[in-house]
């Protein structure tokens, strides 16, 4: 009788253990199915630039010129990859930085692209005064800011790029704007109804992949032959950390029948590292 009662005492121990553990176990399973059904927080986006250009040191170097042809058409194949993962819409919108069909290569007035890369779901927490930008933000973004009407101010992802060392006959400028509009910018697909559709039709809905507008221009200007131009480019939102959203190249304009004392230095450089 005694053994019998320990059994049964056996028995409901081992059935109430039983219980607890698929209890806990229904718990865990039912939690990771909420968490999965949940937006998920994305990082925030990086920044990258094309063409990639050369590592040469601590450096990375976009050179090109009359004597280095490859160089520059390899720098005009690394934009086209790019650009033509968007379309119609991708070339349309750059197309101020391709007017001589070589992305400015060929002109002296080259382009560098800048990238957003995709953070899905990532909300950006933009700047709509220029007061309320951090200090580091370079004076020409607060001047492009003062002159933007402020009703156009919202929901914009600013950018700038500046030169390291100041040469009043070199500038910059943006293609198309300075900005990114945050507007449904980290989704895949964006599905917006037309203002425009007429009362007596039924709503037309225009679908968008926005991966194209993640990207802008940045075109130089009267780059001097065979010098070392260092340039330092941004993205401003205060949830985006500078070290995510900066990117710092050379840009490096080679023409041989102007003074080319520093180019054998580079070169020698470009060989020892590829080596």
């Amino acid at each position: 009788m005694c053994r019998f009662i320990k059994l049964m005492l056996y028995g409901l121990a081992f059935s109430l253990c039983l219980c607890i553990f698929v209890f806990i176990f229904a718990m865990i399973l039912q939690q990771f199915r909420m968490n999965a059904e949940q937006p998920t927080v994305s990082k925030p986006p990086s920044l990258i630039i094309a063409p990639l250009g050369r590592i040469v040191g601590l450096e990375k170097v976009i050179m090109w010129g009359e004597i280095e042809e490859q160089s520059s058409y390899t720098l005009q194949k690394q934009i086209d990859h790019l650009v033509s993962k968007y379309g119609f819409r991708g070339e349309h919108r750059l197309r101020g930085c391709n007017l001589d069909h070589a992305w400015g290569y060929l002109s002296n007035t080259p382009c560098v692209l800048l990238k957003l890369n995709l953070a899905l779901n990532f909300e950006a927490d933009t700047y709509s005064e220029r007061r309320s930008l951090p200090d580091a933000a370079p004076s020409a973004l607060r001047h492009y800011m003062m002159e933007t009407a402020p009703e156009r101010r919202s929901n914009k992802i600013w950018a700038s790029c500046d030169f390291v060392t100041k040469n009043v006959e070199t500038t910059l400028s943006f293609v198309p704007e300075m900005y990114y509009d945050a507007d449904g910018l980290f989704t895949r697909e964006n599905f917006y109804v037309d203002p425009d559709t007429p009362e007596n039709e039924t709503e037309r809905v225009t679908h968008e992949e926005p991966g194209f507008r993640r990207v802008i221009g940045v075109k130089f200007h009267n780059l001097p032959p065979n010098k070392h131009v260092h340039v330092t480019c941004s993205v401003w939102a205060r949830n985006i950390p500078l070290d995510y959203a900066t990117v710092k190249f050379v840009m490096y304009r080679v023409d041989p029948n102007a003074h080319i004392e520093t180019l054998d230095v580079l070169y020698d450089e470009i060989d020892m590292h590829d080596n």
